[in-house]
């Protein structure tokens, strides 16, 4: 029997930087697109998504608060 693997999903936008998305792919990271993630799980493996995005990083932390925007990001919750 094998076990189950847990892949990594990245931005698609990174997988297409030369050299940076061979070497994610090389070590098991996939894209975070509905279809990649679907896949994965349909063979009983495990996706990991860190929820935020680049709107975190351009909003930063301000007063010892984060700010995470969910609003329209709902799609990873009913994939779920």
């Amino acid at each position: 029997a094998t076990g189950h693997d847990v892949r990594g999903c990245v931005n698609e936008n990174l997988l297409r930087i030369p050299l940076l998305g061979h070497w994610l792919h090389l070590i098991g990271l996939i894209s975070c697109n509905k279809g990649t993630v679907r896949k994965v799980l349909s063979r009983g493996d495990s996706a990991g998504i860190i929820v935020g995005g680049i709107e975190e990083v351009l909003e930063g932390t301000f007063d010892d608060k984060d700010v995470l925007f969910l609003k329209e990001r709902k799609g990873f919750c009913k994939l779920a």
